[in-house]
């Protein structure tokens, strides 16, 4: 079963998946829908080198789709504060693995959830709406 959670900061989807796989299942939701990963951080990696503390398989992904980029920076480059759209995949436990991203203002970084047949099949927000 797979759930969908809405939050204060953006919306989680839970994947009755290992780690690995729903990484690469979110990367190729993300290319699906014209966003590439510009960076993608080791969480668990980073925590052990900087902290010596364990911690789940945790990465976050920055993702670009760069003609939406383009549009958002020429209209208001301050947009740039926002980019890239941060997508997070971690495990929960064995076999379930969370995905969650941060739906800012009038991003169209939802899109990639929608593609995982998470989200009912509903048009792009404008981005000059």
């Amino acid at each position: 079963m797979t759930e969908l959670t809405q939050t204060a900061i953006g919306t989680t989807v839970r994947l009755n998946t290992d780690y690995e796989s729903a990484l690469e299942r979110v990367i190729g939701a993300l290319k699906a829908e014209g966003f590439g990963v510009l960076t993608e951080i080791d969480v668990k990696e980073t925590f052990k080198k900087k902290l010596d503390v364990d911690f789940r398989p945790y990465k976050i992904l920055g993702a670009c789709n760069p003609p939406l980029a383009h549009r958002a920076l020429s209209v208001a480059p301050e947009v740039g504060l926002l980019l890239p759209c941060n997508v997070t995949v971690s495990q929960v436990e064995d076999g379930v693995t969370e995905a969650s991203l941060w739906i800012h203002w009038r991003c169209s970084a939802w899109l990639p959830i929608r593609n995982l047949s998470l989200l009912p099949k509903k048009p792009v927000p404008a981005w000059n709406a």
